[in-house]
């Protein structure tokens, strides 16, 4: 019995992944766009050139050069992201089906940021930001159809942000900014011993269980920004944002089975041991250029290009703290642009309706593509609006769309298990679409 275990890959379907766990994103990979609950509603066009309030901290903190006194802005977000897995002939490990041929999945996440801008003499200014750039939360039923590829994915970031912004002429300013930032992770999935056995599966207490990983790590980066406002209805802006490279510390925990062969308890005890887990991932740079123009006294257009450094995402290992290779998951991400464009009309003095289109590009191949992010391009179509509450404070709304292409998985299987004896073999589409709300107050003083 020792030999039939140690025939198998130890890890046996631990294809865990912190960085494609964020099933529950709202832009393509598992990044975060809902930065500012103002440039929500034009589908966030113009990012880097419009400076409207406190939120330019995140998208280009030279565009606070732009703003006089203090600015403060508090925003949150309500994302509903819904998902429908259509099976094509999969391949259920152990004979059960699970959610068999269909499966619905919605679920409501909440999303805060905060920012503030203060202006220290007419060339300086500083900016902070507190916000959440990466991450969101799944979770499947335990006992569906990929429960082998993945149950749970809980990732958590919080970026805090100290930036300076300085005027080198009254047209040109320019930033940088130094980001301190912490991922936690919560990763879970069924683990299937009755196929590890194989003929032995009777002697098994029970055949399933949930693994689980968790892991965490605060790490350092950096952005940059420029800031041109050409004259008093044109400006351009560029900034860069670092990439973060994290070294994840945790520990993964097996609900192991006892059996009634020692042999077999034996091995599992030893190859199936709870222990400590490290890891190296980072979070992508990003690129991010946008042009304002405004025509005449009530409009204002925007376009925006942002490209991200999604091939820095080759793969996802996983190493015991005490040696030895626990996963390993072959990603093959690829670098990506966002194009959007988005227009302001401001309809009365107190009132400002936003509008914004963007179309937004998966990194994931398709064959690399699974079910814990079964991501692919998608288009948003943004709505937003502005009441200026007095001289002082003003509220944004926002509401986005975001419409998925279906995203085939055609016989994924986990990296380690390429025969699909013990993961199964997922067969079909998930179609997916995303609401997003967000409401943002702003204070001048």
């Amino acid at each position: 019995m020792n030999r039939l275990l140690r025939d198998q890959p130890v890890v046996f379907a631990l294809g865990f992944s912190i960085l494609i766990a964020a099933t529950h994103c709202w832009a393509a990979g598992f990044a975060s766009q809902t930065q500012s609950g103002s440039g929500l509603g034009n589908a966030y066009a113009g990012g880097a050139a419009v400076a409207e309030d406190a939120a330019v901290v995140w998208y280009n903190p030279a565009a606070m050069s732009r703003l006089s006194g203090t600015h403060f802005a508090v925003a949150g977000y309500a994302i509903n992201n819904n998902r429908e897995w259509q099976d094509k002939g999969s391949t259920a490990s152990g004979g059960n089906v699970g959610l068999g041929a269909g499966a619905k999945m919605s679920q409501i996440s909440l999303v805060p940021n905060l920012f503030l801008v203060h202006q220290l003499n007419p060339k300086t200014h500083i900016g902070l930001a507190l916000n959440t750039p990466f991450g969101l939360k799944t979770e499947y039923n335990k006992d569906w159809l990929g429960r082998y590829q993945g149950v749970g994915s809980d990732i958590r970031t919080l970026n805090v942000s100290g930036t300076a912004a300085y005027r080198l002429t009254p047209q040109f300013s320019v930033a940088a900014g130094i980001n301190w930032q912490k991922l936690d992770a919560e990763l879970t999935q069924m683990q299937n011993y009755a196929a590890l056995v194989g003929g032995a599966a009777a002697s098994l207490s029970f055949r399933e269980s949930l693994t689980k990983i968790e892991g965490s790590d605060a790490s350092w980066g950096y952005n940059l920004g420029a800031h041109w406002a050409i004259d008093d209805k044109s400006a351009v802006g560029l900034h860069y944002r670092s990439a973060i490279h994290f070294h994840l510390t945790g520990d993964v925990k097996f609900e192991r089975p006892n059996s009634s062969i020692p042999a077999i308890n034996a091995s599992l005890a030893s190859n199936l041991a709870d222990g400590g887990v490290t890891a190296n991932i980072t979070v992508p740079a990003m690129a991010h250029l946008s042009g304002l123009k405004k025509l005449g006294p009530r409009w204002d257009f925007m376009a925006d290009l942002m490209w991200t450094q999604w091939s820095t995402v080759p793969k996802l290992e996983f190493e015991r703290a005490q040696g030895g290779i626990l996963s390993t998951t072959a990603y093959n991400w690829k670098d990506t642009f966002r194009y959007s464009v988005g227009a302001n009309y401001q309809l009365a003095s107190q009132w400002k309706l936003r509008a914004g289109l963007a179309y937004d590009e998966s990194p994931i191949p398709a064959q690399y593509r699974t079910a814990r992010l079964p991501d692919n391009n998608r288009i948003w179509l943004s709505s937003g609006v502005e009441y200026k509450l007095t001289s002082q404070f003003n509220l944004n709304l926002g509401y986005t769309y975001v419409m998925v292409q279906k995203a085939d998985l055609n016989n994924r299987r986990e990296d380690n298990d390429p025969t699909g004896t013990r993961s199964g073999t997922l067969n079909g589409t998930f179609q997916q679409h995303v609401h997003i709300l967000g409401a943002q107050l702003n204070y001048r003083f």
